[in-house]
């Protein structure tokens, strides 16, 4: 057969296939655009001279990998569909006496051209959508527009439209293979199988059983931020695979269960409902499980962005007390690192601000000593090489330095403390801590700490007062424990200015004084070899930083969410025509058996209803089990607002379910025009 015959069934074909090919390409478009988008901004050089630029590559990046999977995915998921409704017109032209290759030859035709105008319609849509998103981060990342930018570059090109070619090509390797093994017979009746009715599958049950629980346990149970974020993925992992079994068995056992319920089987509304579902319940199961798992990623990706994004001025407020912080430590000429006193700091932050015209309204030194430990039971202990324990954080400050930020006098022994344990603390001391060789009583306990530990909330964090002699000695142990990398006495300084919009303007040219004249100090010590280091906060760097951070995410988040709320979108409408398809021959036969037009609407509706809002209820089910490891999770970004957190869960769950609504009462339309 001549190509150009080939060509007019293809072209024909795709014609007459419309409702099936449209979303098929609409939805390949908007992957790929959404994939050159991210792409474009992780490659764009521009983006790195922004403020907040070097947290957008990493964030884009991340973006690319899981558009690849997300692709893939639903591509595949897309052409399993087309080739399922397809088979039977294959098998007509097998009878009509076309072989099997010219019949690959016209899926490959047909293939091609929902290729190429994928591709090109994706580029295109990619480099308009891109403007716009570049605007959207700029904003995001609350920065000023830069000039320059490119929204169509060849490597942002090549790389999708290469990758999505070999998807599709895959597709129709995958396609031929199914057409070479089925037989004419088989091809014609492929749409008209039915489903038997599925048997319940015990050890998937169990083992759906097993991993759901099992999730939902670490879920709950985790009690420290960095473990939670270690065992995020593994509770996930679990929750999915709960999920598809559940979803494959479990519905099934449960209606089964109600079809046993003879008062409430044997009624005429609920026989069929029930019967029509346990029969289709097989060929629901993985595109209802899959579309729970989408709605469970945007509900917790969206609210988690969202908070993070939104709270940006709380958490500087908190993080920051005061404007600025600054600690300095220099080498000395035996390798050893030691603090520069706070009053030259000081001075070095009053010339500066003389230099750069600010006028300074408040500063405070704090001179203490915070160190990293393992906490087995009441003990802190140095020994990190098993992970047998809590991780900890201890700050330690001498009954002088307390009587002067707290002006409350004490009087301890060697052997005492004052202890603190900050309100997030999941590992309580009580009577006594034991420090190397030392126990500690504990005589009293506080109830606020003079130092703050608002960046470390991630941790267990431990107030301590002790004598200087005491101090000194915990001073030694980790010392010797950690040598090196052993922690060296902090004399923070705290600064407050006049006008901190004037200081937020020439916090650049203030910070380059300043460190010149830090510099010039550590040149005159007689000990020190020239190379120091600061540990510098200010509003000003953490704005910077979180607007970067939480600005990138928030991107991400969006198209993210974008991709799977569209994903959602197609994953039903496919469903809908399939149902569609299968229902309309079941439409006409229960009129045939004595059903009125409007019970046999209401039967198919009960079905339909409970079909599609069944992922939406357990996706909210998944949620609210989540919530436990996600507040903890939120914190290692610096997020400790869980009242903001729920919030933005609930608001962001109304929106998706009104959201979800409406995809499906635009795909039911669909649905009642294919059984009518």
């Amino acid at each position: 057969m001549k190509w150009s015959m080939l060509n007019k069934f293809a072209i024909s074909n795709l014609s007459k296939n419309s409702r099936l090919y449209i979303p098929s390409i609409i939805a390949g478009s908007g992957l790929l655009a959404v994939f050159y988008v991210l792409l474009t901004l992780a490659t764009d050089p521009n983006m790195k001279n922004i403020r907040g630029g070097d947290y957008l590559h990493p964030f884009m990046i991340l973006g690319v990998v899981m558009m690849c999977f997300l692709s893939m995915v639903l591509i595949f998921y897309t052409n399993s569909f087309l080739m399922k409704q397809r088979k039977r017109e294959y098998g007509l032209y097998n009878v009509l006496g076309l072989e099997k290759k010219h019949v690959i030859k016209i899926v490959f035709v047909e293939n091609f051209i929902a290729t190429i105008i994928t591709i090109a319609l994706g580029i295109l849509l990619g480099a308009v959508m891109y403007k716009g998103c570049s605007l959207a981060v700029l904003r995001l990342l609350d920065t000023e527009v830069i000039l320059g930018m490119k929204s169509i570059t060849f490597k942002s090109m090549i790389f999708p439209a290469v990758y999505f070619a070999f998807l599709y090509f895959a597709t129709y390797i995958f396609n031929c293979i199914q057409v070479m093994l089925l037989k004419p017979v088989e091809m014609l009746k492929s749409v008209q199988v039915g489903e038997k009715e599925p048997k319940i599958k015990w050890p998937l049950l169990v083992i759906g059983s097993i991993c759901m629980a099992c999730g939902y346990y670490i879920s709950i149970t985790t009690d420290s931020p960095i473990e939670a974020f270690f065992s995020f993925f593994g509770a996930v992992f679990l929750v999915i695979i709960g999920t598809y079994c559940l979803f494959v068995t479990g519905i099934t056992a449960i209606l089964k269960l109600l079809k046993k319920n003879e008062k409430f089987y044997y009624q005429k509304g609920n026989m069929v409902a029930v019967s029509g579902l346990i029969y289709r319940m097989k060929q629901n199961a993985v595109g209802l499980a899959s579309i729970t798992i989408m709605a469970t990623i945007v509900l917790i990706m969206c609210s988690a962005t969202i908070s993070m994004y939104v709270g940006i001025k709380g958490t500087i407020e908190r993080l920051n007390p005061h404007y600025m912080s600054t600690s300095v430590i220099y080498e000395t000429n035996d390798g050893s690192w030691e603090p520069v006193e706070a009053d030259t700091i000081g001075q070095c932050i009053r010339d500066a601000a003389e230099e750069c015209g600010l006028y300074i309204t408040y500063m405070e030194n704090q001179e203490y000593l915070s160190c990293a430990f393992m906490k087995r039971g009441n003990e802190l202990s140095t020994d990190q090489s098993s992970m047998n324990g809590s991780f900890a954080i201890g700050w330690f400050i001498d009954t002088a330095e307390y009587e002067r930020l707290t002006g409350n006098k004490v009087d301890l022994k060697d052997d005492e403390i004052l202890l603190y344990n900050s309100d997030d603390n999941r590992h309580m001391i009580e009577k006594y801590i034991k420090i190397g060789d030392v126990k500690y009583k504990c005589v009293g306990k506080m109830k606020k700490f003079p130092v703050s530990m608002e960046r470390y909330k991630i941790t267990d964090n431990y107030g301590i007062v002790m004598t200087k002699s005491a101090l000194s000695k915990v001073d030694e142990f980790q010392r010797a424990s950690y040598m090196q990398n052993a922690s060296a006495m902090t004399k923070l300084l705290m600064v407050d200015f006049e006008d901190e919009n004037k200081i937020e303007e020439k916090y650049s040219e203030f910070y380059k004084c300043y460190s010149n004249h830090v510099d010039s100090k550590i040149a005159e010590l007689e000990n020190s070899n020239g190379k120091w280091q600061d540990d510098t906060n200010s509003k000003t760097g953490s704005l910077e930083y979180l607007y970067g951070m939480y600005g990138s995410l928030l991107f991400l988040g969006a198209l993210l969410t974008m991709v799977f709320l569209f994903a959602t979108a197609l994953i039903i409408y496919y469903k809908q025509i399939s149902e569609g398809y299968d229902d309309r021959n079941r439409f006409q036969i229960m009129q045939k058996v004595g059903m009125s037009n409007a019970e046999v609407k209401g039967t198919i509706s009960k079905q339909i209803l409970l079909v599609f809002f069944l992922p939406l209820m357990v996706a909210a089910v998944h949620v609210i089990a989540a919530y436990p490891m996600m507040t903890k999770i939120i914190k290692i970004l610096l997020l400790t607002d869980n009242m903001l957190y729920t919030i933005c869960l609930c608001g962001t769950f109304l929106v998706f379910a009104l959201i979800y609504i409406i995809i499906y009462s635009m795909t039911a339309k669909v649905y009642y025009q294919i059984v009518h």
